[in-house]
């Protein structure tokens, strides 16, 4: 498991024995739990710890999609008892999930923002001017970060931010295919999966270029700290950059809008092509994610859908 997922997942079951409490009787667990604990978490009465907030005016409302990952979180437990025995008893700890056939809450009208190229050309003009400061007094001077680099390989690779910023040297491939390839970490997937797939020219050339200014080989971060270039950086310093680059270009920030808008913009620009392929450049294991998440209706192919039609002359026999 991904650090950063394993992290998610501490804190989900840490929540939940808070929520519940240590002597919580598991297999009573019923649909007037499971809505409590959406009520109390969607506005807010809960954090993230499980921990009451008492003043409303400090509460923190969540989406019904945050509240869904949490529900998840406790049938995987639930889930994980009913296939695993004692060692000494040989019974399984559960005999049936309490949350089956509970049904996860959905947003009835998500928000998943897509960038659009031109927005994306806006941000990489700007990209070369943020700078960051490294060292202190008279010696301190501003060097500038990687996020012109980081931008085109999210814009050409559409992989989630938190795998770009974890490449290694080690992982560019570039003797491999016609402009090389990246090898995508199982310890940085979400999935766990390891991948390999080939990069457009562009990807190769701000690779290439980088590596001549920020010089690197083997194990060592593509995207190293200023301040510790052993490591990488983290996915903090990639949204503040982002964000900082949109208000360099004059852009409004767009709620939902992050990194991981580049990925749906690439998923989008593919509609059409075999959608198996488009799968695994991307990094989805079931291209019917792809499908129902990434590829929204819009604008350009509706209008094709409505006027780039057959006539239909006769039907066969069935």
């Amino acid at each position: 498991m991904h650090g950063k997922h394993r992290r998610e997942t501490d804190r989900q079951l840490d929540m939940w024995l808070a929520v519940l409490g240590s002597s919580f009787d598991v297999p009573s667990f019923s649909r007037r739990d499971w809505d409590h604990f959406l009520h109390i978490r969607s506005v807010g009465v809960v954090d993230g710890r499980g921990r009451e907030v008492s003043d409303p005016d400090v509460r923190r409302p969540v989406s019904k999609r945050v509240c869904a990952k949490d529900l998840a979180s406790l049938r995987s437990a639930f889930k994980w008892a009913t296939e695993w025995r004692h060692p000494a008893s040989r019974q399984f700890l559960l005999d049936v999930n309490p949350t089956r056939g509970l049904v996860l809450p959905r947003e009835k009208n998500p928000r998943r923002q897509v960038v659009t190229f031109d927005r994306f050309l806006k941000l990489l003009e700007v990209a070369p001017r943020v700078r960051v400061k490294v060292g202190q007094g008279k010696k301190a001077k501003w060097v500038r970060v990687p996020l012109r680099e980081l931008l085109i390989v999210a814009e050409a690779t559409g992989r989630r931010i938190g795998a770009i910023v974890a490449l290694r040297w080690s992982d560019w491939l570039p003797d491999r295919g016609t402009n090389g390839a990246i090898r995508w970490r199982a310890d940085s997937d979400k999935l766990g999966r390891e991948w390999i797939t080939p990069v457009a020219s562009e990807v190769r050339e701000a690779l290439e270029a980088w590596r001549r200014e920020c010089p690197g080989l083997g194990e060592a971060p593509i995207f190293p700290q200023t301040k510790d270039p052993n490591r990488s950086i983290t996915l903090y310093h990639a949204r503040d950059w982002l964000q900082k680059a949109e208000a360099l270009a004059g852009l409004e920030h767009v709620r939902g809008g992050g990194w991981h808008s580049f990925r749906r913009k690439w998923a989008m620009e593919r509609k059409g092509m075999e959608l198996r392929d488009v799968a695994h450049a991307g990094g989805w294991t079931d291209p019917t994610t792809l499908l129902r998440v990434y590829q929204a209706p819009d604008p350009e192919a509706l209008e094709r859908v409505v006027t780039e039609r057959r006539k239909l002359r006769e039907v066969a026999e069935s």
